[in-house]
């Protein structure tokens, strides 16, 4: 999916929009059948690569665990390539209110009935004022904070 030269560079072609492929499914039954394939039939990797396959592209609609009984809506759209991912950052284009990671949001019961940093939309105003303090916090604590997150990342490399 392309988009306005606004968030191009200067240097991309202009491509022609065109339709989202894929869809949902019947109700219900669409994303049951794309739960199991994800964990039981096809896996991660089968999964998105039989899709990609099926609608010849990187971006396509399909359901995301968990689905129903646990997400009200699994209904996503799946950007797959680094050149469709700078648009999750244009906040006119993708609604980030209450969602991380996919379609599950847990009840803010969890969190004394407050919506935490990561499922607040970057428009709404809490959210820069606890993205600063989360910054702060760190830069306060820079000393301790980096050489840790060296040593994990080097653990990992090993």
């Amino acid at each position: 999916m392309a988009s306005k030269s606004s968030s191009s560079s200067p240097h991309s072609p202009v491509l022609p929009l065109k339709p989202i492929p894929g869809n949902y499914g019947l109700p219900f039954l669409g994303a049951i059948r794309d739960r199991l394939d994800y964990f039981y039939n096809q896996g991660r990797e089968s999964f998105f690569r039989t899709r990609m396959e099926q609608h010849q592209s990187t971006v396509f609609r399909t359901n995301m665990p968990p689905g129903p009984f646990m997400a009200s809506n699994p209904k996503v759209i799946a950007l797959l390539d680094a050149v469709s991912f700078p648009i999750l950052f244009d906040t006119s284009k993708v609604e980030k209110r209450n969602v991380l990671d996919g379609t599950y949001m847990p009840s803010t019961a969890l969190t004394g009935g407050y919506r935490v940093c990561a499922f607040l939309d970057p428009s709404e105003p809490n959210h820069a004022a606890l993205k600063r303090w989360f910054f702060s916090l760190l830069a306060a604590r820079h000393d301790k904070f980096i050489p840790l997150f060296r040593n994990c990342l080097s653990e990992l490399g090993r």
